[in-house]
Parts: C-alpha cells; structure tokens; sequence
C-alpha cells in the first residue's frame, strides 16, 4: 500500500533526461515565434496597411547577392506628423535608369509608393501581394508550432501530469491484459508495450499503456499480474502505473 495522498514523489530520470528536451525546445520556440511573429504582420499587411507616397533619396545598385542583382533604396515618407525612413529593394534597372551616377533620383523618379502599419511598430515596404506570403507562411509556420507543440507536451506536460497523478492519484488494482513485442529501437533494446487494465470507484473498466524498454524479460510480466494504478480522482481514465513513470513514491 501506498501512504494516502499527497504524496512524497522523487524523480527517477537523470540530469540529461530531464534538460536535453528542454534545451532542444529552445531553438524551436525561437524558430516558431519568429514565423508566429511574420504570419500577423503579414496579416496585418493583407488587412490594415495604409498607402502613402515616398520620396527616394538615395540608392545603391547591389551586385554581391545570390539572387542576382538589386536595387536599394533609402525611402523618406511621412506617417501622420512624423518624418519616417525605410530600405526597399527593387529591380537593377531602377539604378540604372532612374538614378545618376551619385545615386540621386532623377527629376520626376522621386516618388514611390508605399504601404504602411504603424502598430506594433513602424513598418513599410512596397506594395504587394501580402495574401501569397500569408500562404506561404501557413504550412511552414504550422509545421514549426506543432514541432513546438509536441516537444513541449513530451518534455514538459506530461512530466508533471505524471508528477500530479503519482502525488494526488487513487491508489488502484491494475491486472496485465496485453503484453506486445515492439521492433527494438536504437540501443535500448528489446521493447514491449504492456496494457494494463484497472477499474474505477464505479467498476468501470479503463486501460492505461506502459512502454518498457530493455529490462526483464517476458515472463516477468505475464498477463494477469497485478499493477498498482494512480489515477486521477476526478478524471480516472487518466492514470499512470506506479513504477514505470517518470516520478515514483519516495520511500
């Protein structure tokens, strides 16, 4: 028997374990926010930019670029009372056929088009078609957030699910139901996936899963032997098997 909730819970995995996750995480997240960060500004472009009209004051033919070469410009525009600044990059025969040898517009090149958000920050390029990027942006944006998603779920929700349920769960009789061989992955080993079935305060059925990876051998876990379940007084399908989570009962 187990001492009655809450209780005193220690954590069997070793350092690496617990933080490789965690930092694998990291670049993901920054990843994920940045693309976040690119999709609503794309949105805000499709849906809440403003036209305004810029004077070119300079540009520079650049030539050193994988793409080809382009043309830069320094864009002066105003937004509301407030002189503004902004870089664009357009085709290379703008330089050639727009600009003197100096870099200096020629009479009646000056203006350019703009499209403007002031929120969060002061931002303007030129005009363009901001639905294409939005849907470029979906895909690969999704990809990553279900990156993070799944990373953060492994190495953060259900760590300290198991953590509550192993602290606060009913102790409960579990019988094995199924034991199955799973193809060996790695170096851990032989692999088997272990159902356990439990019933509730009600004697409703519920069944829990166990991965056990390179210990014991078969016959150690026959069908019928019995498990101690802990599982979640108010939800019971959610449960855990006492000795093979991430957190045990401390002695």
């Amino acid at each position: 028997m187990l001492p009655p909730p809450p209780r005193e819970v220690v954590d069997t995995r070793n350092a690496l374990q617990r933080w490789m996750p965690r930092i694998i995480m990291v670049p993901h997240t920054v990843m994920a926010l940045a693309i976040i960060s690119f999709f609503l500004l794309t949105l805000e472009l499709a849906f809440l930019s403003s036209p305004v009209e810029g004077r070119v004051r300079s540009g520079v033919l650049l030539t050193h670029r994988k793409g080809g070469p382009v043309c830069q410009l320094t864009v002066d525009y105003r937004a509301g009372a407030r002189a503004q600044e902004t870089a664009v990059q357009v085709g290379e025969d703008f330089c050639r056929t727009a600009l003197d040898a100096s870099g200096a517009p020629l009479p009646g090149r000056e203006a350019l088009m703009l499209e403007r958000v002031g929120f969060p920050f002061e931002y303007a390029q030129l005009p363009r078609s901001s639905w294409a990027e939005l849907w470029c942006a979906v895909p690969f944006g999704g990809f990553w957030v279900v990156v993070v998603v799944l990373v953060g779920r492994q190495s953060w929700l259900k760590p300290m699910r198991e953590r509550w349920l192993v602290r606060h769960g009913v102790e409960l009789e579990g019988r094995v139901l199924e034991v199955k061989a799973l193809a060996a992955k790695g170096r851990t080993g032989l692999r088997r996936e272990l159902t356990v079935e439990y019933r509730d305060a009600l004697g409703v059925a519920h069944q829990v899963k166990v991965l056990l990876q390179g210990s014991g051998a078969p016959e150690d876990f026959p069908v019928g032997a019995p498990m101690v379940v802990l599982a979640d007084p108010d939800r019971p399908q959610r449960a855990v098997v006492h000795g093979h989570a991430e957190y045990r009962v401390s002695a």
